[in-house]
């Protein structure tokens, strides 16, 4: 019967030293671990792909468990009888030694390994909470976090096509002006009127139009400012380029329209002396 005992026991013990292990060592990293601190929606889906793993991992190990359990039942009904066994031979000894002296209590074994298995459960279900919790955390940030990329690429859209239409306007105005220039390659002084009252037509729409150019720049400058850490190089660098273009060709076409119009009035003035 010893050998029946030691034979379960070392069942428990193997099955016992694996599960403890595993789980000194996952709750170590799990305990060291910042759930949904990260600021990358990336990084958090690696993270939530990472726990979702250990969970299942922790599932598994569940039948590893329930393993150690029975051996440890098993265990503790082989020693208890075998105990009882012992008990019941000394007694009978101690009755015809006719002892007085008192009987002490024996410490069974079999408690100490039901203790030490009802310590392993805990763990267990405490890395089943932790590694519940982390998921929990990570989803949630998760969650939260492609909220504001969805509003903030919304948002990128809209500084985008504001920036994208005045671009559009400027070039326009850019081309009609420079063949209305072409055109009117004139000494007379008729067209030269016509020509300075575009000019200041032009100009009229260009002062009009400043303050949504300038709106439209500082705004997205804003947004750089604010929000550049959540978008790529690539997308900064697009945005910032589409500014400094639209920047330049508004005051090019404002600066062109100025010489022109100097000039005509200049010329008109030499027409109306001759």
């Amino acid at each position: 019967e010893l050998e029946s005992i030691q034979e379960v026991l070392g069942d428990y013990r193997a099955c016992h030293g694996t599960l403890i292990r595993w789980i000194e060592e996952t709750t170590a990293q799990q305990e060291m671990m910042k759930p949904g601190q990260a600021e990358d929606s990336r990084v958090l889906s690696e993270q939530l792909s990472q726990q979702t793993d250990l969970f299942a991992e922790i599932e598994k190990n569940q039948s590893k468990l329930d393993q150690c359990q029975k051996f440890s039942q098993q265990y503790s009904t082989i020693v208890k009888d075998y105990e009882l066994q012992l008990m019941t031979y000394k007694a009978f000894v101690e009755s015809q030694q006719k002892s007085s002296g008192k009987r002490r209590r024996m410490l069974s074994s079999s408690d100490a390994i039901t203790q030490e298995f009802m310590d392993l459960r805990t763990r267990y279900t405490a890395l089943v909470t932790l590694t519940t919790q982390h998921v929990k955390y990570i989803s949630d940030a998760l969650r939260r976090l492609e909220e504001e990329e969805k509003v903030v690429e919304e948002e990128k859209q809209e500084h985008v096509e504001k920036v994208k239409e005045l671009l559009g306007w400027v070039s326009t105005l850019a081309r009609n002006t420079q063949s209305k220039a072409t055109s009117s390659q004139t000494k007379e002084s008729t067209d030269i009127e016509k020509a300075i009252l575009d000019q200041q037509v032009l100009a009229e729409e260009l002062t009009t139009r400043r303050d949504q150019v300038s709106e439209a720049i500082k705004t997205s400058q804003i947004f750089l400012a604010k929000h550049g850490h959540k978008l790529s190089e690539k997308e900064k660098e697009q945005i910032s380029e589409q500014l400094n273009a639209l920047n330049k060709a508004y005051h090019d076409i404002c600066d062109g329209s100025a010489n022109q119009l100097q000039q005509l009035q200049s010329q008109l003035a030499q027409q109306t002396e001759q």
